[in-house]
C-alpha cells in the first residue's frame, strides 16, 4: 500500500479492495477515501447479483444496503436497490456487482468480503465499475464468529458497498494499520472492519461519502 497523509491515498490495495487516485483537505471527520468510482454520480447505480447465489432474505438484505448510501447527507451518489438476473450476459454488462465467488487471484481466507473498484486489472481503468465478491468459505448468518468463520451478511454486505463507492478503512493511512488508535466516530465507522454488527451509516460514513460526491 502507498500511503499519503489526509486519509486519502494514490493506490491502496488492501484485504477489501483495490482503490484509485483522490485527493481532498483534511476532513472534519476521520473517515478515509479513497475517492470516487462512478464519474457521474447522479445517475442511479443498481448493484446486480446472480439470483441462484443468493436467498431470499439476502436479496433483502442486499437491497437495504445497497439503498443506504443513496443520496446521503451532501452527496449526489444516487444508489438504487439489486436486481438479481440469470441472465449472463445481463451480469456480464452490469457496472455495479455482488456475486458470493471468489475473485481471480487471491483471496485472504480471513477477510468474508473483497471489493474490486475499475477493471480486473486496476492499473487499465480505476473508474465506473465495481464488483463485491463474498466469500464463499465462509458461514454467512447474523453474527460475527470470525474464529469459526462466521459473518453477519448485512454488515459485511454494507461495508464492503462502501469500498464500491470509494470509502477507504478509517486506519489506512495510519503505519500500524489495524493496531492504529482511532476516535470513536472512526471505531464506529461501517468501514471499521472490526467484526461486531453495523447495519446503519454513520455520521463518519456519509462524511466521507459527501467529500466524495
Amino acid at each position: 500500500m502507498i500511503r499519503i497523509s489526509s486519509r486519502v491515498a494514490r493506490v491502496a490495495a488492501s484485504c477489501c479492495a483495490i482503490l484509485l487516485a483522490f485527493a481532498a483537505a483534511a476532513p472534519a471527520h476521520a473517515y478515509w477515501a479513497w475517492g470516487r468510482t462512478w464519474t457521474s454520480p447522479s445517475t442511479v447505480r443498481y448493484v446486480y447479483g446472480w439470483a441462484a447465489s443468493f436467498t431470499s432474505a439476502e436479496e433483502l438484505i442486499v437491497n437495504r444496503a445497497a439503498a443506504a448510501y443513496n443520496l446521503t447527507a451532501g452527496s449526489t451518489l444516487r444508489v438504487g436497490g439489486a436486481t438479481f438476473t440469470s441472465s449472463v450476459s445481463a451480469l456480464d454488462n452490469a457496472a455495479f456487482q455482488i456475486a458470493k465467488t471468489t475473485p481471480t487471484g487471491d483471496f485472504p481466507e480471513s477477510a468474508p468480503g473483497v471489493t474490486w473498484r475499475g477493471q480486473y486489472d486496476p492499473r487499465i481503468n480505476f473508474s465506473n465499475r465495481a464488483i463485491v465478491f463474498l466469500n464463499p468459505d465462509w458461514i454467512w448468518a447474523t453474527y460475527f464468529d470470525p474464529f469459526n468463520m462466521v459473518a453477519d451478511f448485512e454488515t459485511v454486505t454494507l461495508h464492503e458497498f462502501g469500498h464500491a463507492h470509494g470509502l477507504g478503512h478509517p486506519f489506512n493511512d495510519c503505519a500500524a494499520g489495524y493496531g492504529c488508535p482511532m476516535t470513536p466516530g472512526e471505531s464506529a465507522s461501517v468501514m471499521n472492519p472490526n467484526y461486531s454488527i453495523k447495519r446503519s451509516l454513520t455520521s463518519d460514513d456519509r462524511a466521507g461519502l459527501a467529500v466524495i460526491y
